[in-house]
């Protein structure tokens, strides 16, 4: 299990039981949360799984996209904010 800030990540079996899944992937980094859908979705597009199994997944996946959209648009606003400022981007950078 990866370590993040001496905090461990979650696995996606432990998010599948996790009766508090959006509090458990809050804390998740972009990049974190981005492995984790992954796993996600080749776990549904294998066709292994039972269909309330699939339902679950698509719940936990519809979390995981809105914390990443979110963490998305965090940054993107960043961004923004720095070259409207101007003064912490210089010239073509």
């Amino acid at each position: 299990m990866a370590k993040t800030n001496a905090k461990s990540v979650p696995t996606l079996a432990e998010l599948m039981v996790s009766t508090e899944p959006a509090a458990a992937i809050a804390p998740l980094r972009f990049e974190e949360g981005q492995i984790l859908l992954q796993e996600l979705v080749a776990q549904v597009e294998s066709g292994d799984i039972p269909l309330d199994q699939a339902v679950q997944s698509y719940e936990l996946g519809s979390l995981l996209l809105k914390h990443l959209r979110a963490l998305l648009n965090q940054a993107e606003e960043r961004v923004r904010v720095l070259r409207l400022d101007g003064s912490e981007v210089s010239g073509g950078v």
